[in-house]
């Protein structure tokens, strides 16, 4: 591996550590990062649900410090997520490259699209912060559940989804932003773990890739949930928004000429 590929790697996973850490998101900036530089997208995909299991749990347990972190939302979203994860990743390994890079590129772009909308505008937080014990009570554990299984299952399939399926349809149930970036912080190493298992028994796995991904991902991600205390809401999405979205959009490019 050339050092110009090694450094390019090093700051993919970076950028995924780091968006990981302001909201949640990791994939959605390391499979298109990792296949625009032309890597196969099942070891993307593979190399980056290990990245979540390495790594998350630093943005996760930086969250729960924080009080940010539920065991209403965080249980169903482990024992449900690990389940769609599983399944994904299996079918995740029998489709052509091709349609992969295009999911890839479509799922980013999309995720992107959903960071920007998400979140509360900032004359709401006021509002959201005070009930949160209530609005919790309102968000049923089917409802959770429901939601664990859709991301996971994207999350195995594709590297990405966790994060920008799972934390958008939480927040648009009734979860506060925070909370649900932790609680699904916390229980994403463990259902990523569910994922990868599938492509580390199909050698789907480099190490020369995972290294530095990872070594990126550690460094940054700690400034990312320093970032997201102390922004607005509204800067950071627009901020990580317009990343994933070039990301995606980059791939789709690609893919397409």
């Amino acid at each position: 591996m050339s050092i110009e590929l090694l450094v390019a790697i090093l700051l993919i996973g970076g950028v995924g550590g780091y968006l990981g850490g302001v909201v949640g998101l990791i994939g959605a900036a390391v499979v298109p990062g990792l296949i625009l530089l032309d890597v196969d997208p099942v070891i993307a995909i593979g190399s980056s649900l290990l990245l979540h299991v390495l790594i998350a749990p630093i943005g996760g347990i930086s969250y729960y410090r924080f009080g940010h972190v539920r065991r209403g939302i965080f249980v169903p979203l482990l024992l449900v997520g690990v389940l769609g994860a599983f399944l994904g990743a299996n079918v995740s390994t029998h489709l052509p490259a091709g349609e992969l890079k295009l999911l890839v590129g479509i799922s980013a772009t999309a995720a992107g699209l959903l960071v920007i909308v998400k979140y509360p505008r900032r004359n709401e937080i006021k509002s959201t912060l005070a009930p949160v014990s209530k609005r919790l009570r309102m968000v049923s554990t089917p409802t959770v559940a429901s939601i664990a299984f859709v991301a996971g299952l994207a999350h195995g399939a594709l590297g990405l989804g966790w994060g920008t399926l799972g934390i958008s349809f939480l927040i648009l149930a009734g979860v506060f932003p925070h909370t649900a970036v932790g609680s699904s912080l916390l229980a994403r190493s463990f259902v990523a773990l569910a994922g990868v298992s599938t492509y580390y028994f199909l050698g789907d796995l480099q190490a020369d890739i995972v290294l530095p991904l990872l070594a990126g991902g550690l460094i940054a991600i700690p400034f990312g949930v320093l970032t997201a205390k102390r922004l607005p809401p509204r800067t950071l999405k627009l901020i990580v928004g317009v990343v994933v979205i070039v990301l995606g959009a980059s791939v789709l490019i690609k893919q397409v000429i």
